[in-house]
């Protein structure tokens, strides 16, 4: 429990009241600011309160399974550094860890592309693309 509450290897934990404070100065600048109406019931101009709700909801919800996934992978990620790998990259010279830094770069951006090209990498990235809002908590759609 302690590393999900070290804000250097979770920093999400600690942004959390950072989201919500940057979602209540968003409402109160479309409610003092914004000259537009509210329209056709719906609440504040760009803002549904359903939504948001939605968003919130799926952002915490992220939380938790991202917490579990990182456990799982911790545990499979050891097995294979301990009993498969064929060699262990010694990370005392600068260039490993430039290589590192390419390699987790490359492997985000291809998993990235995975998510929007291949359907089931779709079918559970899309949520964080299916509000018709774009707005603090919309934002919390995402993994």
């Amino acid at each position: 429990m302690h590393d999900v509450l070290d804000p250097l290897k979770n920093p999400i934990t600690y942004a959390v009241p950072f989201f919500l404070l940057t979602i209540l100065i968003e409402l109160a600048a479309l409610r003092w600011l914004d000259h537009d109406s509210a329209f056709e019931g719906k609440g504040r101009t760009g803002y549904q309160a359903r939504d948001a709700r939605t968003s919130m909801l799926m952002g915490f919800g992220s939380l938790a399974f991202t917490l579990a996934f990182k456990v799982g992978a911790f545990v499979v990620y050891n097995a294979v550094f301990v009993y498969v790998a064929p060699f262990h990259l010694g990370m005392h010279s600068w260039w490993s860890w430039a290589l590192a830094i390419v390699a987790v770069d490359f492997v985000y951006y291809f998993s990235h592309r995975f998510v929007h090209r291949v359907n089931v990498g779709w079918a559970a990235h899309q949520a964080h693309h299916s509000s018709e809002y774009m707005n603090f908590a919309t934002a919390l759609r995402q993994k």
